[in-house]
């Protein structure tokens, strides 16, 4: 006890690699040496194996004060009394709030952490009140988590709370907690995330729940949602933030998504339906339908439908979830013109559905082709220059164009360049290759360290670079080789790149889950990251290296891809013609039928998630707004 409130005294960590695995809500053991410096503190502790307890007390150094251990009666266990905070600091102390306000924050952490741990008792009382008969928080150890909410937050949140709970093997991550039905609103927001037991805040995660909750709650209204997040310790990094109050995990997209899912899941199980007349205003010129109820429902992400309406049935309706209230109560008896409806049923959006049927890629191991998937251990370092780089992308973006992707509705694949999406009532071409440039330079900064790996079978790195050049520059060739040998370690921990001692490449980083990218690239790559990449600046390096990654990835460009027939008849002449070690494999690329697949249901996805769009997209011609509903009726009117 003597030594107890100096500084590391009870730190956790033995030895470097433990900050990887931590699992304790601190780990510098410096917070008792900090209260001390700003308080009195009294400890009293009994050990199993003593007889009685001992009570000491610390100046504000930190150390004993003298005379001060001597026994005393006490149960097994450690008291720590921190009384007159900044005693000594009489500025501090001035910049504290009200005494009221003040309590009230540790009223709210208490009962926070009261509801995370059903089974234990917790009592605070503040000083000068009945404590017995006024308790600010008490609770029993027999409680459930629903008399909790029901006792500390709210009689009416308790009422429409459902549990959640999910186990995700592949990301190490079990997700459990409690949320509220459809039926449930508040204008204060309750949103309570623990990780690893811990009580955090975590922008993203936040967001992603408030945009699936968007879709169905009354404007300025929020749920009550209390999630517990338990993963693998080295996918967390708890000092992101001096109070611990922020953490940032490996793999956020995919855990938020995981997220999303599941609460999506439960309110469309849980969410009672109700019928509605169809009705608009009595002056169609001025109707809502289009500009606001429909567009934000079509852009919402649940499986609500309406109905199309025919004009000759005598009594139109709508089923839809009851969630759907925020459609304005409209006069009876007046029938939707033509150019109000918009066809908002996510399912039933595509325009192969109005085309001749085809087969279609519905296997992801064609995609695949062979290759072994496996996660990576590699952990980002938390780089400032990759910080910079992450600022310079959130400047450049567009908030609306970040709606547009995140809300989009995917309508149809015209060719490897461009393809349709429609948010709201306005419809979109897309420059597939050069959207994919972006996102993919985006995605390289956010899993920088931590990379899953695509493995496959040694080759040489110098067999690459001469299939490159040709073989006209034989010696950059085995200078370019040597280089990346010499730089196999960072490669594998940053970019999750694997080179043997033997200058095999081995493995590849998994940008894209479920997507191989075009390995006719691949000799051009190697190459480029040798010669157009600055090795000894550090943000310069970053930023070149990750572009050389998203234009190896990015989407097949239109003469990349090849039919189906063409291609097979191209495998069977290269397999006829060439030696064993031929290099002429790269010249192999996407098919029609893969490229199609995998931007409609790996890329356009993938888009929805923390994908920020430059602004200059729109100046550049990468999205192009072809039309909008209003407009097309216009078309047809005349007709």
């Amino acid at each position: 006890m003597e030594i107890v409130c100096h500084r590391h005294t009870t730190s956790k960590l033995a030895k470097y690699e433990d900050l990887r695995s931590i699992q304790t809500f601190g780990f510098r053991g410096e917070a008792l040496a900090a209260i001390s410096r700003v308080a009195k503190v009294k400890i009293i502790s009994k050990t199993k194996s003593q007889e009685v307890a001992y009570s000491a007390e610390y100046d504000s150094n930190g150390n004993m004060l003298p005379k001060t251990l001597t026994p005393c009666a006490g149960n097994i266990g450690t008291i720590i009394k921190v009384e007159e905070l900044f005693y000594n600091d009489k500025h501090r102390r001035e910049y504290l709030s009200k005494e009221n306000e003040e309590f009230r924050r540790i009223a709210d952490v208490v009962a926070k952490y009261a509801l995370n741990n059903v089974g234990i008792s917790f009592r605070l009382v503040k000083v000068g009140n009945n404590s017995i008969i006024d308790p600010a928080v008490t609770t029993n150890h027999s409680e459930t988590i629903i008399d909790r909410i029901r006792s500390l937050f709210s009689r009416d949140a308790a009422k429409d709370a459902v549990s959640i709970s999910k186990e995700i093997p592949r990301l190490k991550l079990s997700i459990s907690g409690v949320i509220t039905k459809t039926t449930f609103h508040s204008p204060k927001s309750n949103f309570i995330l623990f990780v690893n037991k811990r009580l955090v805040d975590n922008r993203e995660i936040k967001k992603g729940v408030d945009n699936i909750y968007d879709s169905y709650l009354p404007r300025k209204t929020h749920p009550f949602v209390f999630l517990r997040l338990d993963m693998e310790p080295s996918y967390l990094d708890v000092n992101v933030h001096p109070s611990k109050e922020e953490v940032k995990m490996q793999f956020e997209q995919e855990v938020v998504k995981e997220i999303q899912e599941i609460i999506k899941e439960k309110l469309l199980s849980e969410a009672p339906t109700k019928t509605f007349q169809v009705a608009a205003p009595i002056t169609p010129q001025k109707s809502s339908l289009l500009d606001t109820t429909a567009t934000e429902t079509s852009s919402s992400h649940s499986n609500q439908t309406i109905s199309s309406i025919e004009e000759s049935r005598t009594a139109s309706t709508i089923t839809t979830s009851i969630a759907n209230s925020k459609i304005p109560k409209l006069n009876n008896g007046y029938k939707p013109l033509p150019h109000e409806k918009i066809r908002v049923e996510q399912q039933k959006g595509d325009i192969e559905l109005f085309l001749e049927p085809t087969s279609s890629v519905n296997n992801l191991e064609e995609l695949r082709v062979g290759v072994l998937w496996k996660d990576s251990n590699a952990e980002a370092f938390g780089l400032l220059s990759r910080k910079v780089l992450k600022k310079e992308v959130e400047k450049q973006s567009s908030t609306e164009l970040e709606q547009m992707f995140q809300k989009h509705s995917f309508v149809g694949w015209i060719n490897p360049s461009f393809s349709l999406i429609q948010f709201k009532s306005a419809l979109y071409l897309i420059d597939v290759y050069n959207t994919s440039l972006a996102l993919f330079y985006q995605i390289a900064l956010d899993k920088l360290g931590s990379f899953s790996k695509i493995e496959f079978p040694g080759i040489k790195i110098q067999d690459l670079i001469e299939f490159h050049l040709s073989n006209l520059y034989e010696d950059s060739c085995s200078k370019y080789a040597t280089k990346l040998i010499s730089q196999r370690n960072m490669l594998e921990e940053y970019f999750g790149i694997t080179i043997n001692e033997e200058g095999e490449l081995l493995s590849l980083p998994e940008i894209l889950p479920g997507y191989v990218p075009p390995l006719n690239r691949l000799p051009e790559f190697i190459c480029k990251i040798v010669t157009e990449v600055n090795w000894k600046q550090e943000q310069q390096f970053l930023q070149q290296f990750c572009k050389q990654l998203a234009y190896f990835y990015a989407l097949p460009r239109e003469w990349e891809v090849e039919d189906v027939q063409s291609s097979q008849q191209q495998s069977q002449a290269t397999a006829s013609t060439a030696p064993d070690n031929s290099m002429d494999a790269f010249a192999q690329g996407y098919t029609t039928k893969q490229a199609q697949w995998v931007t409609e249901h790996l890329f356009f996805p993938c888009c929805k998630f923390n994908f920020k769009p430059p602004s200059d997209f729109i100046s550049n011609a990468i999205v192009r707004e072809i039309s909008t509903l209003p407009n097309l009726y216009k078309v047809f009117e005349r007709c």
